[in-house]
């Protein structure tokens, strides 16, 4: 079966390449850009990872990241191309699971990947999932 990512970012052709980076026999990968559907997203895609794709000046994938975990306890992975201390700080303290600064290796992204789908389990029923999110 394969496992749910949701990419939610500024930049849709950095999103593709991400995509592309995901092995398509073992993942389904969905992009969006717009954070105001950020629940109506999690509850319709049921992702089982999300990869924070934010690479635009002034982006704040810190708040993106607070605003996830007001509604999921799914694992969260930000991408960014801001290497600031404060900014992956602030993304980690926000309830991230893990920070990579762009450029990366498709390999170290997609291990990062595999390990913390490791501690999640395979997809729950839906209802089940509706209801913790409570959708």
């Amino acid at each position: 079966m394969k496992r749910k990512i949701l990419i939610i970012g500024d930049d849709w052709a950095s999103q593709q390449r991400i995509c592309q980076a995901l092995p398509a026999d073992e993942f389904e990968a969905f992009t969006i850009s717009s954070q105001q559907s950020l629940v109506f997203y999690l509850c319709l895609i049921q992702p089982e990872l999300i990869l924070v794709d934010m690479t635009q000046p002034g982006a704040y994938p810190g708040r993106l990241v607070k605003r996830i975990r007001e509604w999921s306890w799914v694992p969260v992975i930000v991408l960014s191309a801001l290497a600031e201390h404060r900014t992956k700080l602030e993304s980690l303290i926000q309830g991230a699971d893990d920070f990579m600064v762009k450029p990366f290796s498709n390999q170290e992204l997609l291990a990062k990947t595999r390990a913390l789908l490791r501690r999640v389990p395979v997809r729950m029923p839906s209802s089940q999932w509706i209801s913790e999110m409570n959708c």
